[in-house]
């Protein structure tokens, strides 16, 4: 199984950034179409903030998952 994912990180990166940018720009826009881009600017930015925190949640799983197991000692 694969273990490194660089072009979803890649890509919640760009979603992030081209979505938090369409939320700027429209914020002083009167138009309806630059208002309807904002909202899907931070739809966009959202999801790739949770896709970027799930890659995360991963990576720390797996990285659990392949350290060998502590085992408590009683003295």
């Amino acid at each position: 199984m694969k273990s490194h994912h660089s072009i979803l990180w890649a890509a919640g990166w760009a979603g992030l950034i081209v979505g938090l940018l369409l939320a700027v720009v429209s914020l002083g826009a009167r138009a309806e179409l630059l208002s309807l881009a904002g909202g899907y600017g931070l739809m966009t930015a959202g999801s790739a903030v949770y896709l970027l925190a799930g890659l995360r949640l991963r990576e720390t799983l797996a990285a659990r998952r392949t350290r060998p197991a502590q085992v408590p000692t009683t003295r």
